[in-house]
């Protein structure tokens, strides 16, 4: 018996410092940017721009990494939660943000574009005013980008990013994410 006890002892310590369960995941994805190409505004690949991922809940940094010479990212973040990514370079800023991620798996965040940026800033409004970050992205995105007034806010951040500058410091931006927020608090 005290040597069935000692191996199952054994075993239980040989499995907690080497074959520990991880905990982690996996966000990836394309970064675009407007851009003025061949006299015409197109949505380019943002290269060599910094991705910060942050918690939705507490605005806490868990993770940074870099978008390669196509634009994809991918970064390794802690679990359980739902993630706000920023995507910088200078004074350009991209918003995206996740649904709640799991432990162990892969998760294709798509594009990280204006159309992903005005939406988080419409969803870092409804963040502040109700208690889960992972409803409000299950439940509430699709409606707001059906939302009349999402398509005029994404033509400003797109302006804004056009000129190489940050749509979530800009005061009309933030007013109408803000107005748009409004019609799903009060729904």
């Amino acid at each position: 018996m005290l040597s069935f006890t000692l191996l199952v002892v054994f075993v239980a310590i040989s499995w907690a410092t080497s074959g520990e369960i991880t905990r982690e995941a996996v966000l990836s994805g394309r970064v675009f940017a407007p851009m003025e190409y061949r006299g015409r505004v197109r949505e380019l690949p943002l290269r060599n721009a910094r991705v910060v991922v942050l918690d939705a809940r507490t605005g806490e940094v868990v993770a940074t990494s870099s978008t390669d010479m196509a634009g994809r990212y991918e970064v390794t973040v802690s679990v359980p939660g739902v993630y706000l990514l920023e995507i910088q370079k200078g004074d350009l800023c991209l918003l995206d943000v996740s649904g709640r991620v799991r432990r162990e798996r892969t998760y294709d965040l798509g594009f990280v574009d204006t159309r992903s940026t005005a939406l988080t800033l419409v969803l870092l409004e409804l963040f502040e005013s109700t208690g889960d970050p992972a409803q409000v992205v299950y439940f509430v995105s699709p409606r707001i980008l059906k939302a009349s007034g999402f398509k005029e806010l994404t033509h400003r951040v797109r302006d804004v990013l056009l000129r190489q500058g940050d749509p979530t410091r800009d005061p009309e931006i933030l007013e109408a994410a803000g107005n748009l927020a409004l019609l799903f608090l009060t729904s």
